[in-house]
């Protein structure tokens, strides 16, 4: 999987798209990864993963807060979006069915 990567604040944190969209349930993110964050806005899931502080978007953008090592975050995105979505399994935790 290919990303799109945005830098914010200076560069120090990375915003990364993938290149197609992924559908993601963020609700669903953000109680399953047992977030100890508080519900911020209702299009994303924060959470920390691995000391890294995490947002998931509804079309599977990730933003890595306070980290700009891009080789690894691009290694950590594939990994996070692993295991919570899976086109082919709808009992992923980020499984969201297409609207039209």
């Amino acid at each position: 999987m290919r990303f799109t990567v945005t830098r914010l604040c200076g560069g120090q944190d990375l915003v990364l798209t993938p290149e197609r969209k992924i559908p993601v349930d963020c609700d669903r993110v953000f109680v399953q990864m047992k977030s100890t964050y508080t519900r911020g806005a209702k299009d994303s899931a924060r959470f920390d993963w691995n000391g890294i502080m995490i947002t998931v978007y509804p079309a599977g953008s990730i933003m890595f807060s306070f980290f700009n090592n891009r080789p690894k975050a691009e290694e950590y995105a594939r990994q996070i979006l692993s295991e919570i979505y899976d086109e082919n399994d709808e009992k992923k935790i980020g499984f969201v069915e297409e609207r039209i």
